[in-house]
């Protein structure tokens, strides 16, 4: 009897517990919502932190995978209310349909970048089997230009193609941005960033070579002012084929460079081209002026020869050259050695494997040409042999030669030629 007593106690305590509870249906529709609810927070979360250009194409899948978790989740949510009516079964009904709202939010944004990544893809592959091999053959020109700002014997080709390279470099990489779902679409992305990074890469690194490039030409053209001065100090004409004209063109083709490399950056009218300039063009000038003073005290050479035999070289002379040169006008041939010069040698040959004797004479000789003008003739030597182991003939060697010498001690005014 004390046993039921106890029982039907316990059973009056729980009452209350039981009449508070929820209906099964609602209970379990809402641990469903509570899924999809984190699901759908998840979709949100990371549609906040990638922007439309940021979500790739896996990145869009995952989110798929999402939106289908919490579709399904809401579809048992239902099911489990089934036809279940009391106020926690209607109350569950509307969380569900509000959670649908915000999935079908979420879906269409989702949706959204997938169909933008689609007609973005249809837009690249339409062009990129043309397009990527620009963008490689773009990729080996910009590397090339890296060496080209600060090169000398950069081109003049060269510094007009480059505003064109880099403007066609830029159009690409615009072109192909965001993202592709295709393979061929995915590659002209690769190609087009691997492009914009040597653009970028060319565009700030021809800043410190064309300035370092700049300091070192400045440098040499003082060794250059040197040579110059020291030329016209001796009355001499040794020092500028090798040092003041290469250190005058050298300067002159990073000038060039400077200005076409350099246009529309911070170096563009900084003023040390101009200077650059100045020197160039002040040496030139020197050049010019003590050309001009040289060729006016210029005379022909002298025939010096004491030798019986001057007739013969003179004549041999002036076949040779007029053989090489059949356009020149020979105004005289002149032996400005005063005897033979015999040398006599045994040389090794590399190609017969055995000592060679060598005896032969030497003199020099001295044509003078009208240059055409009425003002100036040329004169260039040539050198005449007697070739001893040959019988003594007599042999010479003339060169081909055309326009205005560059040395001006070759150049004599005409009214001096008598």
């Amino acid at each position: 009897m004390k046993n039921w007593i106890r029982l039907l106690f316990a059973v009056l305590a729980l009452l209350p517990l039981i009449a508070g509870a929820a209906p099964a249906p609602a209970k379990q529709a809402n641990a469903q919502a509570d899924r999809a609810e984190r699901e759908i927070g998840k979709i949100e979360a990371t549609l906040a932190k990638y922007g439309p250009a940021e979500r790739t194409p896996v990145l869009l899948d995952r989110l798929v995978k999402n939106l289908d978790t919490a579709q399904g989740a809401l579809d048992k949510a239902e099911d489990k209310l089934g036809a279940a009516s009391d106020p926690d079964a209607d109350a569950a009904r509307a969380r569900i349909a509000d959670l649908r709202g915000q999935l079908a939010k979420v879906r269409g944004e989702v949706q959204g970048s997938t169909d933008a990544i689609a007609d973005n893809d249809a837009a690249m592959t339409a062009t990129a089997e043309v397009d990527i091999p620009l963008m490689e053959g773009l990729v080996d020109t910009l590397n090339d230009y890296l060496t080209e700002f600060s090169n000398p014997q950069s081109t003049d080709e060269k510094r007009a193609a480059w505003p064109k390279v880099i403007a066609e470099a830029e159009a690409l990489v615009a072109k192909y941005q965001g993202q592709a779902s295709s393979e061929l679409g995915r590659a002209a992305i690769k190609r087009a960033r691997l492009l914009a990074s040597i653009r970028e890469d060319a565009l700030r690194r021809r800043i410190d070579s064309l300035k370092h490039a700049a300091a070192q030409a400045a440098e040499a053209l003082g060794r250059t002012e040197q040579a110059t001065a020291d030329t016209i100090a001796d009355k001499s004409w040794a020092r500028f084929q090798n040092e003041i004209q290469y250190g005058i063109e050298r300067a002159e083709a990073i000038i060039a460079n400077y200005r076409a490399y350099g246009a529309g950056t911070e170096l563009d009218g900084d003023g040390v081209a101009d200077a650059l300039s100045q020197r160039t063009a002040r040496l030139r000038k020197q050049i010019d002026d003590y050309s001009a003073e040289v060729v006016a005290a210029n005379r022909p050479a002298k025939d010096m020869f004491a030798g019986a035999d001057g007739a013969e070289i003179r004549d041999l002379a002036r076949t040779l050259w007029l053989r090489e040169n059949p356009d020149h006008k020979v105004l005289r041939v002149s032996v400005i050695s005063e005897n033979w010069n015999r040398k006599t040698s045994w040389d090794w040959s590399s190609f017969d494997k055995r000592w060679e004797k060598r005896d032969y004479s030497k003199v020099l000789v001295a044509v003078l040409i009208d240059a055409g003008d009425g003002i100036y003739a040329y004169e260039y030597i040539m050198p005449m042999f007697r070739l001893h182991l040959q019988g003594d003939t007599l042999g010479g060697t003339a060169s081909r030669t055309t326009g205005k010498p560059s040395n001006p001690f070759m150049i004599i005014p005409l009214a001096a030629v008598n």
